[in-house]
């Protein structure tokens, strides 16, 4: 019966069986690699953020991290560690030593976690080969070394074509990763440079900066999560801070969240700046002094749980965060939309007149 099915219809997508969807349990989906089913194998992220930020050093640093097991700022790895294939085209080997020197002394790490390092880290060079070319090599590096996650740095270095246009980025993401990673059971980490700059308050904001890389928006689409690295003020020494979004399925990731940004939709964010002791990042305070643009207003979720836990009329609710964050009332609708779309808050009313209470999980 089989191979008829296979005669008459040839290649097509096999159904989900609705077994299997009504008794699934995420805590169980064997799946998982990073976040609450942030990542799974089979999956994408894109890490986009302007060049000479260090967006290389912070993607080492993640595999470094999710190698030994720990969390990186708050996205936890599942298994005992996660074995990563780094593929970069830009950084010579002394740049590379400088880096894994750099995170490793400033992780302290031990000489254990270091052995464990070296076994699941795989740094490669390559700055030959482009499009179907470099998906073999990926091919035959994936079979040799049977690793968890992926990393291309930089993608405009490997895709062979104009990353603007729609085909050209369907025809490599879709057509050339996507059967790979599929096939072999590893995720995409792709590092992308923004066109310009992006700085808080000004540009991209919330879930539009999941757009904020160079190219067609084809990439956002295709990409399981979007993670974004922009500069953000300065602490009270006048050391630079950097912000590090998660612009694409936030809330699975487990990032540690810094607040939620009125201005924009909810998304969890880190205060991120460059360690002292060498080429890696610290956690950071907020910023005492906003780079250029209209300042940002943050609100906190957590400010007004007690005021939702005893059931608040939509209207009610937004007039509690204008007068307490002092924003203004379109704003204020937006993000109470957000914390509803996120799951913070459920609506027990009706679409005319809403009522909130905290969703089960916030309870």
């Amino acid at each position: 019966l089989e191979w008829k099915e296979r005669i008459l219809f040839g290649d097509i997508p096999e159904p989900y069986k609705w077994d299997d969807l009504l008794n699934f349990k995420e805590t169980e989906d064997p799946t998982q690699l990073l976040g609450k089913r942030w990542i799974c194998r089979g999956g994408s992220a894109l890490w986009v953020g302007s060049s000479g930020l260090g967006k290389s050093v912070l993607c080492t640093q993640a595999a470094i991290t999710w190698a030994i097991g720990r969390a990186f700022f708050g996205i936890n790895p599942h298994g005992n560690g996660l074995k990563s294939l780094i593929i970069q085209a830009e950084n010579d080997e002394g740049d590379v030593a400088e880096a894994i020197q750099g995170v490793v002394k400033a992780m302290n790490l031990t000489p254990k976690e270091i052995e464990l390092v070296k076994k699941n880290v795989i740094i490669v060079r390559d700055c030959t080969s482009t499009g179907e070319k470099f998906v073999d090599r990926v091919r035959r590096l994936v079979e040799k070394y049977k690793v968890d996650l992926v990393w291309v740095d930089p993608l405009l270095a490997f895709i062979g074509g104009d990353l603007s246009s729609q085909e050209t980025a369907s025809e490599f993401l879709r057509t050339m990763l996507n059967p790979l990673s599929l096939s072999a059971g590893f995720a995409w980490m792709l590092i992308h440079h923004t066109p310009k700059p992006v700085r808080e308050g000004n540009g991209y904001q919330g879930h539009d900066k999941a757009y904020s890389g160079f190219g067609s928006s084809e990439l956002t689409n295709w990409a399981r999560s979007v993670l974004t690295l922009a500069p953000s003020g300065q602490d009270a020494e006048q050391r630079n801070v950097y912000r590090l979004e998660v612009t694409k399925r936030g809330k699975r990731s487990n990032l540690n969240s810094g607040g939620i940004v009125a201005q924009t939709a909810i998304q969890p964010y880190v205060n991120l700046r460059h360690s002292d002791v060498g080429l890696a990042w610290i956690g950071a305070d907020e910023p005492e002094r906003k780079t250029a643009g209209r300042p940002e207003i943050v609100v906190n979720f957590d400010d007004y749980r007690s005021s939702i836990s005893k059931g608040i009329s939509a209207g009610d609710l937004q007039s509690l965060i204008r007068n307490k964050s002092k924003i203004g009332h379109t704003k204020s609708r937006d993000l109470t939309a957000a914390w509803e779309i996120e799951g913070l808050i459920k609506n027990i009313g009706t679409e005319k007149a809403k009522k909130y209470v905290l969703n089960e999980d916030q309870k």
